[in-house]
């Protein structure tokens, strides 16, 4: 399609944050961005004696012997030796097999947790670098009713920590080594800052009733 535009529903997430210095927690329990997780170590480290899970489609998941909490690890696809993803939520329905470690008592170097006040991580961060008001939409098992989003630049590439908001206190947290170094816009879509589809699609022009053809829209 010569001199056409595809666009897919996926354009609208957001996935990063502007490309300032990161000024989010560096680390969550035993897990750090910045810096290779090595899967092994970790796993070793919250499977519980006797009971041996292997990576499926990437992921493993872990809870609390209470039931209380919930671990998500993602392996690395191009580099299965490392973790390069972690959700923690406080939520009782998890698929994962118990945990010898105890998930809950998880923190950031400063403290922040599963359970922490909203202000009180807004004290220690600053301002959010993307917030989203509405249930978080980025995991099922976070009960977040806003998300709030701190990301920027270290070690020369953009990082994201993620933040689920229910009732004032924080109910997940995810952090992630996926490396983003790549360019942050492309016209009026710009990783980050999410856009409603309604709006763009009239500023392109797309006729009231029309329907999407396997998911995409094609301008010419």
């Amino acid at each position: 399609m010569s001199g056409a535009i595809l666009l897919t529903m996926a354009s609208f997430v957001p996935i990063g944050a502007r490309a300032q210095a990161y000024s989010g927690p560096k680390c969550l329990g035993p897990y750090c961005v910045g810096q290779p997780v090595s899967a092994k170590r970790l796993i070793n480290q919250v499977e519980a004696p006797g009971e041996k899970f292997s990576f499926w489609m990437f992921l493993a998941v872990y809870k609390s012997t209470d039931g209380r909490t919930c671990l998500d690890l993602r392996e690395n696809p191009d580099s299965p030796d490392d973790i390069t993803y972690i959700l923690l939520s406080d939520t009782s329905r998890c698929p994962g097999q118990n945990s010898k470690d105890d998930l809950r008592a998880w923190k950031t170097p400063e403290g922040v947790g599963l359970g922490s006040l909203e202000r009180d991580v807004l004290g220690t961060y600053g301002k959010p670098t993307s917030e989203q008001n509405g249930k978080s939409k980025y995991h099922e098992q976070c009960a977040g009713t806003r998300e709030i989003s701190y990301g920027g630049k270290l070690a020369g590439s953009v990082r994201t920590t993620k933040l689920g908001i229910h009732n004032g206190r924080v109910s997940c947290i995810s952090l992630s080594n996926i490396e983003y170094s790549g360019p942050r816009c492309l016209g009026p879509l710009c990783k980050g800052q999410p856009q409603p589809s309604a709006g763009l699609f009239r500023r392109l022009g797309l006729p009231l009733g029309t329907k999407p053809t396997e998911g995409y829209y094609c301008f010419n």
